[in-house]
Order: C-alpha cells, then sequence, then structure tokens
C-alpha cells in the first residue's frame, strides 16, 4: 500500500516539476505564432493600401442637373510612408517553413528563425507585459521547485518513497529538467542552458547517492554512468556553444574518481583519466575560444595531482608520477600558446594564470627528483633545453632569466646534499652544460641574419650566467680545492673574452657586455686568488677599462659600472692604507705600486672624459672628482712613504725634523707643479688643486714647522716654500699679460 502510494506520489511530484516548464513552451510558442500572426497581418493591410486604385474627381455637373449626393471613397493615407519593396525570397512563406523543417533551428539560432525574413518584428511589449507573462511566470517556477522539494523531503522522511523509488526519481527529474530545457533554449537560451545544467548535476547526484547513500550499484557502473553523463554535457556544450555546461562537464569529470571510490586509486588510471579530460578540454577550447574552461581545468587537475599525492604517494612511484607530470605540462603549454594568440584582456588574464602551469611542473619535478640524484641532473638539461627552445620561437630575452634560475637554484641548494667528492664532477658538468645552452642560445640570437641586435633582456640573462655559474664552481670547489675558485673565475673571463671577440662586429653592445663580464671576472678571481693590494690594482684596471669602454661606445650603465668599480678600488686602498709592514723598503712596495696605478688610471679617464665632454655635459663633474682623487692619493702616498722611510731611521737625532722638512717641501712642489700642469693643458681643476695644496702646505709651515723645526731646517723650509709662492705668483702675473 505504502509503495502504491509512494509511486503515485513521485508521479504528481514529477508530473508538478514538469508540467509548468512544459505549459511555459507552450505559451512561448503560442505568443510568437500571434506574434507572427500580427506580423502578417500588418503586411497584408500594407500590401492593401499599396495596391488599392485612386479616387478620380467627378467632373462638374451641369448648372441644369440636380445636385446628386455621392459618398466619397475614403483614399490612401499620404502620411503613411510606402515601404520599400519586399524581396520575393521574403514574401514567401513557404519557402521559409521548407527551409525551417529541412534545417531544424538549434537554440541559440531559435529566436532568429523563428520569424520570416521578410516580417515585421512587433515592438516590445510594455512593462506591464513583461511583469505579467514573464516575470511571474519565472517566480511560479521556482516556488513550484521550492515546493516540490519540500515535498520530496516529506515524502523521504515519511518513508512515502523507497530508496530506488528516490534514485528513480532524481535520474526521471534530471532527464526531464535536460530535456525542458534544451528545448526552452529555442526562446530563452539562458534560462534553458541553466536548466540543462540543473538537470546535469541532478543526475550527477543521482548516481552519487545511489552508490554512497544507498549502496545501490558498483563502483564500476557508478563511474561508468558518470563517464556517460560527463560525455552527455560535454555533447550539450559543444552543440550549443555553452561554456556554462562544459564547465559543469569538467567539474562532474574530474570529480568522478573521488565521487565512486574510496580505495587506493592507481596512478597510471587516474592520471590517464584526467589527461583523457584534459585533451577533451583542449579540443572545446579551440573550437569555441572559451576562456574560462582552460583555467578550471587547470585548478581541478592541480587539485587532482595534490589530494592524491597527500594521501597515496611513495617515493618509489617517482618516475610515473613525473611522466603523467610532464604529459600535463605539455597539455596546459598548448593551451597557453593557443590563449596567447587570442586578443583582449579577458585572454591577458587566462594567460598569465596558465603561465604558473611550467613553474608548477618544475617545482614539481625538483621536489620528485631531489631524492635521486641522477634524475636531479637529467631532468634539469633536459628542461633547461626545452625551455630555451620554447623560449627562443617566443623571442624574448626576459623568459630566459627565470629558466635560468629555475636551473641554478636546485643545484645551489643541491650541491651539499650528495655526500663525498663522487658528486663533485656531475655537479660541474650539469652547472657547466646548462650555462652553456643558455649562451648558445645568446649567440643564437645575435648570429640571426634578420636582427642581430640583443635585447636588454638578453644581455642580463648572459651577465646572470656568467655570474651565476661561477658562483655555483666556487662553492662546488672551496671544500675540496679551495686554491681553485680565482682560476675558475679567470678561466670563465677568458670565455666572455672570447664572446667579446666573437660579438665585436655583430653585436657591438653584446661585445661591451662581454668585455664588462670579463673585467668583472677578472677581478672576482684577483679577490679570490690574491691578498692585500693586488686586489685593488685588478679592480682599478677592469674599472677603468669598463668606464672607457662606456665613454668610447656612449653607453651609461658600462660608464657608470666602471666608475663603481673604480670607486670599490679607490675605498679597499683607502682603508688601511698608512699601515705598512715594516720589513717593506720605502718607495718600492707594494703600495707604492697600486697608489701608481691608481693615480694614473685617473688620469687617464679624466683625460677621455674631457675628449668627449662635447656629449658628456651632463657628467662634467666626473674628470674633476677624478683628479681630486688623484691628488689626494699622491699627497698620502708622498706623506706615507716619507714617514716609512724615517721610521727606521729615528734613532738618529734629527730624523723627526729631517721628516717635517722632508713632507713640507715635497707638499710645496707638488702643488706648484699642478699650477704648471693646469696652466699648460688648461685645465682649470688642476690649477686650483694647485693652489688647495700650496695653501695646505702653507698651513703646515706656520702652523707645525714653526713650532718643531729649529735651525737650519727651518730656514731651509720657510725659504723653500717662499720661492715656490713667488715662482707661482710669478706664472699667474705672466699667464695675466698672455706669455704663459
Amino acid at each position: 500500500m505504502f509503495a502504491l502510494f509512494g509511486l503515485v506520489a513521485g508521479s504528481l511530484a514529477l508530473g508538478l516539476l514538469v508540467l509548468p516548464f512544459w505549459s511555459f513552451i507552450k505559451v512561448m510558442r503560442l505568443t510568437r505564432e500571434v506574434e507572427h500572426l500580427r506580423a502578417r497581418i500588418g503586411q497584408l493591410e500594407l500590401d492593401r493600401r499599396i495596391s488599392a486604385p485612386p479616387i478620380i474627381p467627378a467632373a462638374p455637373a451641369a448648372a441644369s442637373a440636380p445636385p446628386v449626393s455621392v459618398p466619397a471613397t475614403p483614399g490612401p493615407d499620404l502620411s503613411t510612408p510606402v515601404p520599400q519593396p519586399i524581396p520575393a525570397s521574403a514574401s514567401s512563406p513557404a519557402t521559409s517553413s521548407v527551409e525551417a523543417e529541412s534545417a531544424p533551428p538549434l537554440p541559440w539560432q531559435a529566436a532568429a528563425s523563428t520569424l520570416p525574413r521578410g516580417a515585421d518584428v512587433a515592438a516590445p511589449d510594455d512593462l506591464e507585459a513583461r511583469v505579467g507573462g514573464r516575470w511571474l511566470l519565472y517566480a511560479g517556477i521556482a516556488i513550484l521547485l521550492i515546493g516540490v522539494s519540500f515535498f520530496l523531503k516529506y515524502a523521504f522522511e515519511n518513508q512515502w518513497i523507497d530508496e530506488r523509488g528516490r534514485v528513480a526519481f532524481g535520474v526521471l527529474a534530471g532527464l526531464a529538467l535536460i530535456t525542458a530545457g534544451w528545448r526552452m533554449a529555442r526562446q530563452l537560451p539562458a534560462f534553458g542552458l541553466a536548466l540543462t545544467g540543473t538537470g546535469l548535476a541532478t543526475l550527477y547526484l543521482s548516481i552519487y547517492a545511489a552508490l554512497d547513500f544507498y549502496a545501490l550499484i558498483s563502483t564500476g557502473t557508478a563511474f561508468v554512468l558518470m563517464g556517460a553523463i560527463t560525455v552527455l554535457a560535454t555533447a550539450l556544450a559543444d552543440r550549443a556553444g555553452a561554456q556554462a555546461l562544459a564547465m559543469i562537464a569538467a567539474a562532474g569529470g574530474y570529480s568522478t574518481p573521488f565521487l565512486v571510490t574510496s580505495a587506493d586509486p592507481s596512478a597510471p588510471l587516474l592520471f590517464s583519466y584526467d589527461l583523457l579530460l584534459g585533451a577533451g578540454v583542449l579540443v572545446l577550447t579551440q573550437r569555441h575560444r572559451w576562456l574560462a574552461l582552460p583555467v578550471l581545468a587547470y585548478l581541478l587537475t592541480v587539485t587532482t595531482v595534490i589530494a592524491w599525492a597527500d594521501a597515496h604517494y611513495t617515493a618509489s612511484q617517482w618516475a610515473v608520477v613525473l611522466g603523467f607530470l610532464t604529459a600535463f605540462c605539455v597539455l596546459f603549454i598548448e593551451l597557453l600558446r593557443f590563449v596567447r594568440r587570442l586578443d583582449g584582456s579577458d585572454a591577458t588574464v587566462i594567460a598569465a594564470v596558465l603561465w604558473t602551469a611550467p613553474a608548477v611542473y618544475h617545482v614539481s619535478a625538483v621536489a620528485i627528483t631531489f631524492d635521486h640524484p641522477p634524475a636531479l641532473h637529467v631532468y634539469l638539461l633536459v628542461a633547461t633545453a626545452v625551455a630555451i627552445l620554447l623560449s627562443t620561437k617566443v623571442g624574448s630575452g626576459w623568459l630566459r632569466l627565470p629558466i635560468l634560475l629555475a636551473a641554478y637554484l636546485p643545484l645551489f641548494a643541491y650541491l651539499d646534499v650528495p655526500a663525498g667528492p663522487s658528486w663533485l664532477w656531475p655537479n660541474m658538468v650539469t652547472a657547466i652544460a646548462i650555462a652553456g645552452m643558455h649562451l648558445m642560445a645568446v649567440v643564437d640570437r645575435a648570429t640571426r641574419d634578420e636582427d642581430p641586435r640583443l635585447g636588454t633582456g638578453d644581455l642580463v640573462a648572459m651577465h646572470a650566467t656568467m655570474i651565476g655559474l661561477y658562483g655555483l664552481l666556487a662553492q662546488m670547489l672551496a671544500s675540496p680545492f679551495p686554491d681553485w675558485p680565482g682560476g675558475a673565475a679567470a678561466a670563465l673571463a677568458l670565455v666572455s673574452s672570447g664572446l667579446w671577440f666573437f660579438f665585436e662586429r655583430r653585436a657591438p653592445l653584446a661585445a661591451l657586455n662581454a668585455a664588462g663580464l670579463a673585467f668583472t671576472l677578472v677581478a672576482i678571481a684577483l679577490a679570490a686568488q690574491f691578498e692585500g693590494r693586488v686586489v685593488v690594482i685588478g679592480w682599478a684596471v677592469e674599472g677603468a677599462v669598463a668606464a672607457w669602454f662606456g665613454v668610447r661606445a656612449a653607453n651609461a650603465p658600462f660608464r657608470l659600472g666602471g666608475l663603481v668599480l673604480f670607486a670599490l678600488a679607490v675605498g679597499r686602498l683607502a682603508d688601511g692604507y698608512f699601515i705598512a709592514d715594516a720589513t717593506q723598503s720605502a718607495l718600492i712596495n707594494d703600495r707604492t705600486a697600486a697608489t701608481a696605478v691608481l693615480v694614473v688610471l685617473a688620469y687617464v679617464l679624466a683625460r677621455h672624459w674631457r675628449r668627449h665632454q662635447e656629449w658628456l655635459r651632463t657628467e662634467q663633474v666626473i674628470p674633476v672628482a677624478l683628479h681630486v682623487t688623484a691628488t689626494v692619493f699622491t699627497m698620502m702616498w708622498m706623506s706615507g712613504e716619507i714617514s716609512l722611510y724615517w721610521d727606521t731611521r729615528r734613532a738618529e737625532p734629527q730624523a723627526r725634523l729631517s721628516e717635517e722638512l722632508v713632507r713640507s717641501l715635497s707638499w710645496g712642489l707638488y702643488g706648484s707643479a699642478l699650477v704648471v700642469v693646469g696652466m699648460w693643458r688648461s685645465l682649470v681643476s688642476l690649477r686650483w688643486l694647485g693652489i688647495l695644496v700650496i695653501g695646505l702646505t702653507v698651513l703646515k709651515v706656520f702652523f707645525v714647522d714653526l713650532s718643531e723645526l729649529g735651525g737650519i731646517y727651518r730656514v731651509i723650509g720657510f725659504l723653500v716654500v717662499g720661492v715656490l709662492l713667488v715662482a707661482v705668483s710669478y706664472l699667474y702675473q705672466r699667464r695675466r699679460v698672455g706669455k704663459v
């Protein structure tokens, strides 16, 4: 009895669910037919007016004839505009009906194919008609759905419908919603497709309930049924061109393996199934140019892999998992390539999201292979080669920078993992091979005939490749061979010099960058291999050469980089400048050599800058700064060497007096020499520096020598300094009258 009552109740509920949609479809059809009839009647009225014979006015009657009252026939309304001629194809309803029967309209074409081509479209309904005819109907359908839901809940709670009846009712309701929504999409595409999607979701939930809640079907049966629903949803989405249905199919398809089984899913089966779904997403995306579907598939794939790995991954499965991850990466790179060809801001955003797929794959692959040393080396080499090949097709040098970092960073983190010296050479070969591939990409870019110029991204990648390679080699060699890092830097400097000569005629800017790399690596080699002031000499020479190239090639970054390196050399030389080894002899020592190199280079750079002052007007302060640097270090050198000479002779009674006298005389002579050279070369900065040095000498004579020197030393000091002052004044007087 209860079963019969449940069957009746279920049939009633199903009828209440389907009949409103069926009646709505009928009403919409009748509305269209009425509109069509109105249009046809209007057309016939217009044709009748055009074809009506004109009224000819009667001749005036004779005067004797009695007047006769004749009713006037209404003529055509001349205020009505005459319509354009209607094409023959549009005036034949039969032809239109035949075409409609031979090619049934699709849901998105129904609105255009309902009326004949020549029929006038009726004016839109007013607000009252929309509210009463449509909005109330939508509200009624929604209320009916809610009421049916409450009825079913009540029926389930009171056991009116058993478990099989509930599942059957869900399946029938889903099919009814799909059918009604698909037919309704002819008039209301959005509403109809929403009902279709609801029906698909209802089918998924019904199968899941039959498996998990009621145990009415087996796992295999549930998987097959859900797969069939996914295929149905995909076909409907492709037929209607509806991305929303495709997203429902994707969500249901990716969820199926987790809904139908609670056991340990096999990685090959699970990931093969996901690859099949991804291939379908790729086909649909290319057919319909959808943008949201690829992102959903990407997110669902990542979620699937993470969920499976968190629960079931073991180290022995690394090779299988890495293979499937590679296939997923290839799939989404293909989707990325397609999306990048589309226009619009939405496509740009979607492409940015899909760009994360290679990064996620790389992080996962490194994590999987990190505990398998040969696999990590092979993966980094293969991944670098493939990524460089793809970046070459894209044509962006900046893209190679993250590719380089993606290979270098795991190596830096990996160097301490393998124990023992046996992994030294594999690590070095891997690092050198990765750097070599990046340098080959730069060379290939520069040797192309169509455009040999390298972009900023290519140049930055070249610098990062060489400097990063030295960092890796230095870290590898530091423990087993502590004396080799300097040699490694020198070897890389030779490679950079080769690139310099290779690029010199093909790409001048790249040649300058290779030269800068060579100088930088030489400086690093000096700092790593030597101690003391030898490093200062190397840095000063490299900085001066780089700045000289920057001036010659009008390259501001090179000029700035060279000056920065030269300034570092100046700072390192100044640090502890007056600390000297007592065993060293005056004048012949490393301080003299470093100071001489730095001072000469400062004067050479200043002269080179002045020769190009016509286009370096904004950098006129640089020659002055170089002159000041040379002057300061020359005075420091003279004072330091004088002190070093007399430090070994402190036992002599007049050592202190002689030291101060020689210092004052040397300062005065140097200041006078600066003034003379400044007049000879017409250099204002040198003349002012000479005057300042002479002024400093005068202050020393009066405030130091006058109190400390005595006897003949004081006489000699004052006489010589006085003569120098008079001589300098004489030169200025002669220059004033134009003879110097």
